[in-house]
C-alpha cells in the first residue's frame, strides 16, 4: 500500500507536473510538495480518497494520522516548497523557565532553583529547561565559575535538537518589562520549528496577581505598628514600571499601612520613601528586596555600608534599620503564582 512508509526510508510520489516527498526522521515527518496547490489532490490520490490514512504505522508509540486541509493551500501556483512538521502522539512537551539570573549561588539555590523545582513538580510530564536573560551575568559565571547556562536562543536551539514539539515558557520576571519583551521575541524567532508555544505571564500582570502577591509576602511578615517594611524593587524605564506605585497603593488598600514599595532605578524613589516614612515616624525600618533573588542589588544597593545604600541613608536620617536578605523566590506563595501562570498558559486552569 502506498500509504505505508517504513520508518527508515523516504518515499517520493510523482504525478503530472507535481511531486510529493515524505521523509521520516526520528520523531517527525516532513512533507515536501511542489507546487503546493496540487497537494490536496495528490493526497487524495495516494490515500484512496482518505487523507487521514495517508501515513499509518503500527505500534503504540508510532501511530499518527496526517491531516491536510485547505489551510495549507495559499492559492498561488508558484514553484516553491511546502514543509509541515506533523504533530504525532509521541509529542515531547517542555517547560522553559526563563530568569534574569544571578551570580550569587546561595540566593540562586533558594530562589530560582526552588521556582524551577516547583514548576517541575507541577508539570511532571514536561522536560524542564532553563534560560537566563542577563548576558552580563551569563558571561560572569562562565568566566568566574566555568558554568554555562543557556540564554533564550541557546535554550530554543537545544530544545529543538532534543525534539521538543510543544513548549510552555514561564518567566520568573517580576513585571512585563524590557527583559520579558525581549524574551518573547527570542522565543518566537524559533516558533516555526515547534508545533506549539505558549507563554506564562510574569509575577505582576493583573490586579489579581498584585493582590495575591501581597498576601503571599505579608503572610511571612509580622510587623508591629511602630515598625515599617520597605521593599526595594528594581525599577525600569519601561511603562510597566507603573506597577510599583500601584503595588504601594494596594499594600495600603489591603490594610498594610506600614509597608512601602520603592525602586532602585525609577519611581517610587528613595527620596519619596524617606518623605513618607518620616511622616509615619516608625521606631524601626525593615528593608527587604522585592526581586526574585537577593543578589547584587540587595547586597550592595540595599544593605551595604556604602554611604549611598538604602541602609546607610535611612540610618543617616536617624532610623534604626534591619536588612532581610530574602528574595521573592523564597516565598512559597510567590512560587505558587508562577505555577498558576504556567498552568493557565498550558490550558490546565
Amino acid at each position: 500500500l502506498l500509504y505505508r512508509i517504513p520508518f527508515d526510508v523516504s518515499r517520493s510520489f510523482r504525478f503530472d507536473n507535481f511531486s510529493l516527498k515524505c521523509y521520516y526522521d526520528s520523531d517527525k515527518i516532513e512533507i515536501t510538495a511542489q507546487p503546493e496547490e496540487r497537494l490536496q489532490t495528490a493526497v487524495r490520490s495516494i490515500s484512496g480518497g482518505n487523507p487521514e490514512q495517508l501515513f499509518q504505522a503500527e505500534g503504540p508509540l508510532f501511530q499518527w494520522a496526517c491531516f491536510f486541509s485547505n489551510a495549507f493551500l495559499l492559492g498561488e501556483p508558484h514553484n516553491y516548497f511546502l514543509k509541515e512538521t506533523i504533530h504525532m502522539e509521541t509529542q515531547k512537551t517542555a517547560l522553559l523557565a526563563v530568569s534574569f539570573g544571578t551570580s550569587f549561588h546561595d540566593t540562586r539555590e533558594k530562589t530560582i532553583d526552588q521556582i524551577e523545582n516547583a514548576l517541575a513538580e507541577a508539570f511532571p510530564e514536561a522536560h524542564l529547561y532553563r534560560a537566563w536573560t542577563s548576558g552580563m551575568i551569563l558571561k560572569k559565571i562562565q568566566k568566574r565559575d566555568g558554568i554555562h547556562i543557556d540564554n533564550v536562543k541557546e535554550a530554543m536551539e537545544r530544545m529543538i535538537a532534543d525534539g521538543v514539539t510543544d513548549l510552555i515558557v514561564q518567566p520568573t520576571h517580576v513585571i512585563n518589562g524590557i527583559e520579558n519583551d525581549q524574551m518573547k521575541e527570542d522565543v518566537m524567532a524559533y516558533a516555526s520549528s515547534i508545533h506549539s508555544v505558549s507563554f506564562g505571564t510574569p509575577l505582576l500582570t493583573t490586579t489579581e496577581d498584585n493582590e495575591e502577591t501581597i498576601r503571599a509576602v505579608m503572610k511571612e511578615w509580622n510587623l508591629s505598628q511602630d515598625e515599617v517594611l520597605v521593599f526595594m524593587g528594581h525599577g525600569t524605564t519601561h511603562y510597566a514600571n507603573t506597577v510599583y506605585a500601584a503595588l504601594d497603593y494596594t499594600f495600603k488598600d489591603l490594610g498594610c499601612k506600614n509597608v512601602y514599595m520603592g525602586t532602585v532605578e525609577a519611581y517610587p524613589s528613595l527620596e519619596s520613601l524617606l518623605r513618607q516614612i518620616h511622616a509615619y515616624q516608625p521606631k524601626k525600618v525593615h528593608l527587604a528586596p522585592f526581586m526574585i533573588v537577593a543578589g547584587d542589588h540587595a547586597s550592595n544597593d540595599m544593605s551595604s555600608e556604602d554611604p549611598d545604600s538604602w541602609k546607610s541613608q535611612f540610618e543617616a536620617e536617624g532610623f534604626t534599620v534591619e536588612c532581610h536578605m530574602k528574595g521573592l523566590g523564597e516565598y512559597r506563595g510567590i512560587r505558587d503564582i508562577f505555577i498558576r501562570h504556567a498552568k493557565e498558559a498550558a490550558g490546565i486552569l
